[in-house]
């Protein structure tokens, strides 16, 4: 029996879906017009499956509450979602900046600037202070990132070169590192002279997805 908008399914248990004994179709639609037909990838509980092999799961996807996102969307360090983000817009001149590569907002002369936090022994709590912001790869006009459009908050692809853990940790703080300029950890500091400051939460480890958020509380530690 075909089930058709506006009919609907629901089911508490086992659920079969079967499109036939000599290879019928499947088609799965949800309001959004996403659709697939022949059946060959199907989506449950933010994981994709593969059913054309067996079923094996072949991707976490990224719900943030507006867009997904899974791993062939962000795939340079400073991509983010563009629906979610916060930006700060022409807050400084033109600056060469990296991409995916943490900046705070400091007034050293006539104007202000972004710079990266520096970290380490010659490290003072101003530089772990200030506004924080993420370098994209590009500005809205399509233009290399220059520093006049920076990410405040939002979901962003960073670099996970000081990331410890495995890929169960999603959901656990991100921390401004105490050891790589302008880096992030997964990993809470605990070396004495460093700071502590949490910039975010992990949603995707192997990809280097964060919910970037910074928290305006800095900790030094003793």
């Amino acid at each position: 029996m075909p089930i058709n908008s506006p009919d609907v399914f629901n089911s508490v248990g086992d659920a079969i879906v079967e499109g036939g004994g000599s290879g019928g179709t499947i088609t799965i639609e949800d309001s959004f017009g996403t659709s697939i037909s022949p059946a060959s990838t199907i989506r449950f509980l933010n994981k994709e499956f593969d059913v054309t092999s067996g079923g094996g799961q072949i991707a976490n996807i990224v719900n943030t509450g507006y867009n997904e996102i899974d791993a062939t969307q962000l795939s340079a360090n400073g991509d983010y979602v563009a629906s979610n983000a916060l930006l700060a817009y022409e807050w400084t001149n033109t600056i060469s900046v990296t991409s995916g590569t943490v900046y705070r907002l400091t007034y050293p002369a006539v104007v202000p600037i972004w710079q990266v936090p520096e970290v380490g022994s010659g490290s003072t709590i101003l530089t772990a202070q200030s506004i924080l912001a993420i370098a994209p790869v590009l500005n809205q006009d399509g233009t290399p990132a220059d520093g006049t459009e920076m990410l405040l908050k939002g979901v962003v692809k960073v670099d996970t070169t000081n990331w410890s853990g495995s890929s169960t940790d999603i959901g656990s703080p991100i921390y401004l590192s105490p050891t790589t300029n302008g880096g992030t950890t997964n990993t809470l500091p605990t070396t004495s002279g460093h700071f502590v400051r949490k910039v975010g939460f992990m949603l995707d480890y192997t990809n280097g997805y964060i919910f970037f958020d910074p928290d305006a509380t800095v900790i030094e530690l003793a």
